[in-house]
């Protein structure tokens, strides 16, 4: 099944070509921006009673190369949250609280924006703890990419620039910045998705290297 890496950090035409012999479909985060920000979904929302919500590393991520002139326009705020899962076990899901200070009944709506919406229980989550101090809000989601697989009931605007997998089975998405950051999630990802572990390997600590992450 085809696998496919998000290129969310700086790279040259050259390392992005070297990207693509390993056979991922490469998703380059400037160009997946641009698509975003294009969404329907911002003129159907009114800004003054709108919150954009960032949950964890990857919505950092995203939030970090939205343009500042586009952001401005909007209330938002970042979020803790924390997806872990060991091979062969249901994923395990912690959030925090939005704003834990009382009741917002300016906002009537909530847009969930994340790189990647797998499972979609890091979604459903934060509705879940965090819709009593927003009584009045709609909950949407807005994503890079997004798995068909995923479960979303309760969100009434769902978007994604690149729909992956089907319906019954989810494929490989995953970050470069993570495979940077993260030697085991790098290892893991390389013995199951990489034939020329080595090459990708050795092209992972080129990167490192240049990139001053150790």
């Amino acid at each position: 099944m085809e696998k496919f890496l998000i290129a969310d950090v700086p790279l040259t035409q050259r390392v992005l070509s070297r990207l693509s012999g390993f056979e991922p479909t490469i998703l380059e985060a400037g160009q997946i921006i641009e698509q975003f920000i294009a969404f329907d979904v911002w003129s159907l929302l009114p800004r003054a009673s709108t919150l954009l919500v960032f949950p964890g590393r990857g919505a950092e991520i995203v939030r970090s190369g939205l343009p500042d002139s586009w952001l401005v326009q909007w209330k938002w705020a970042s979020v803790y949250a924390k997806r872990d899962w060991e091979l062969g076990q249901s994923p395990r899901v912690s959030v925090g609280h939005i704003f834990p200070d009382g009741l917002h009944l300016e906002l009537t709506n909530v847009v969930i924006i994340d790189d990647v919406v797998s499972s979609g229980l890091t979604c459903k989550k934060l509705m879940i703890i965090n819709n009593p101090w927003f009584p009045r809000a709609r909950w949407h989601i807005t994503t890079w990419v997004m798995q068909r697989a995923a479960s979303l009931r309760g969100f009434e605007i769902i978007r994604a620039v690149c729909s992956v997998g089907t319906k019954e089975t989810k494929t490989s998405v995953q970050s470069l910045s993570t495979l940077l950051l993260d030697k085991e999630i790098a290892s893991g990802y390389i013995e199951r998705h990489i034939a020329n572990k080595s090459g990708f390997l050795d092209l992972l600590e080129e990167l490192r290297a240049s990139m001053g992450v150790t």
